[in-house]
């Protein structure tokens, strides 16, 4: 703040780099990692200016946002692509937050859903002081001539510009440019989003020059009366476990068997799985999150040992329904294949599993609310960049493919005409093992997808090169090769 001047130059230039890579754009790639990355270095070098810091120092969640960004240039998957960057503006609202100073109880008061919102607010405070520094060194009188005299100048060099123009013909061609770029007036929307982007940057860098200290000193959390007592929370707890163990004994066969499986059962493999599977999530979610809250108000005392026996027996519970549930959606894999959605919806079991293991391990030694939400949340971030990173779909393809020689049918129409770019690579490599006559009619139908015909047509820019998206291309362009001429014209004429 004190050099209005070198603020905004630093937030033109970080917000130059996302107005000229990522606006237009047809697809993420690379743009998104190497937009957030000068803007990073751009903080960091401006923070090392003003601080001194040592690297060390560099918020997790910067590194986090940067892993997040990279997952564009990684990923061919949209619903991946959309995913990573909610929480890319997730984590870009912690660090804001961070910069702002917002440390422990304080930062609890917006965790994850209204941390955006907060740190929104901070950035549109800190771009309105930008501004108005701005506009005070302006008026100040060591700028006031040199405002004064660009003012007349623009128009004197606009006017004699347009007349020298008409004596040379470089002059003459560089008018004729700036005529047509004014009536096509094609660049307003880049220019708006450029300005748009360095706003926001500019209110950050005042954050980050404040010196981690808030211009308002944040509420911190008052501490919560103990209210609850032993005698309550075991009475609670205790009844929870009671039902859930009667639950567990009349549903045995049901939970850790295969119905489906049994002749006359009258169940179905579907009916199996959906027979109370997001049930099973909820409750196990619903009774983690009520622990929580009790334990939040708890008055402690001779009886807490019993409380936490109980809590330790209600988590063990809640596993064995985990536990069901993982069967439940395994045997149904069995029997008709492997989905990207179904293999998801695992990884959220093994996560909501080592949150229940976190939150046992808590308990056991004394459950302190910000450490475990800080535990679980870290669990959280884990298994989302292992959706991001790991290639579901290639693994779907190969997995279904490699139980199609126990005996059991592939399902051809999901993988082919349903999955992401980033099966397309390993759906080449399966389809090469197969008849000529399959192979070929299934290439067609593979070389039909609206998304892999676009990008057969309309290959990635620089700026939007994806790693998954050009294996893809590569794979497409074989099987190309590899069908030959009457699947191209079969393809590109639709």
């Amino acid at each position: 703040m004190n050099n209005p001047a070198r603020l905004w130059a630093a937030a033109l230039a970080a917000g130059a780099v996302p107005a000229a890579v990522v606006f237009g754009a047809q697809r993420p790639g690379i743009n998104i990692g190497l937009s957030l990355l000068v803007i990073v270095l751009v903080f960091w070098f401006f923070e090392q200016r003003l601080r001194h810091w040592q690297w060390r120092e560099v918020p997790v969640a910067d590194v986090l946002a940067l892993m997040l960004a990279s997952v564009s240039a990684i990923s061919g998957n949209p619903v991946v692509l959309s995913l990573s960057l909610l929480a890319l503006a997730w984590s870009c609202a912690l660090s804001v937050l961070h910069r702002a100073g917002w440390r422990g109880a304080a930062l609890q008061q917006y965790w994850l859903a209204l941390a955006p919102l907060r740190a929104l607010g901070l950035v549109a405070t800190g771009t309105r002081d930008a501004a108005l520094g701005a506009i005070s060194q302006l008026r100040g009188e060591r700028h006031l001539p040199v405002l004064r005299g660009v003012l007349w100048a623009l128009p004197l060099v606009l006017v004699f510009f347009l007349l020298l123009a008409e004596a040379d013909a470089t002059l003459e061609a560089w008018r004729s440019q700036l005529s047509a770029a004014l009536h096509d007036l094609s660049f307003l929307p880049r220019l708006l989003f450029w300005m748009v982007m360095s706003l926001l940057m500019a209110g950050v860098l005042v954050i980050a020059g404040r010196k981690g200290v808030p211009q308002r000193e944040p509420a911190v959390v008052a501490a919560v009366a103990a209210t609850r007592t032993a005698t309550e929370r075991l009475i609670i707890l205790g009844s929870v476990v009671v039902l859930f163990a009667v639950f567990l004994v009349l549903q045995v066969g049901t939970l850790f068997g295969n119905p489906a499986a049994i002749a006359g059962s009258g169940i179905t493999y579907a009916q199996a799985v959906h027979r109370g599977f997001g049930q099973l999530i909820v409750v196990v979610t619903v009774s983690a999150a009520l622990l929580l809250v009790l334990d939040r108000k708890a008055l402690r005392g001779a009886a807490e040992g019993r409380v936490r026996a109980v809590s330790a027996v209600l988590l063990g519970q809640c596993l064995l329904l985990l536990l069901s549930a993982w069967q439940r959606l395994a045997a149904y894999e069995e029997a008709y294949g492997w989905t990207v959605q179904r293999v998801c919806v695992q990884l959220c079991i093994i996560a909501i599993a080592a949150a229940l293991l976190v939150l046992l391990r808590e308990l056991m030694l004394g459950l302190v609310l910000r450490r475990a939400l800080q535990r679980i949340t870290t669990v959280v971030a884990l298994t989302a960049l292992v959706l991001c990173f790991w290639n579901i779909p290639a693994w779907v393809v190969d997995a279904n493919l490699g139980r199609s020689a126990r005996g059991h049918d592939v399902d051809w129409k999901y993988l082919v005409d349903e999955l992401p770019l980033d099966a397309v690579p390993a759906l080449q490599r399966q389809l090469a093992g197969l008849d000529t006559t399959q192979r070929n009619e299934l290439s067609c139908r593979l070389l039909r997808q609206p998304e892999l015909r676009s990008l057969l047509t309309t290959p990635d820019r620089w700026f939007e090169w994806n790693w998954r998206r050009s294996q893809a291309l590569a794979a497409a362009q074989r099987l190309n090769s590899e069908t030959g001429e009457g699947c191209a014209a079969s393809t590109g004429g639709e």
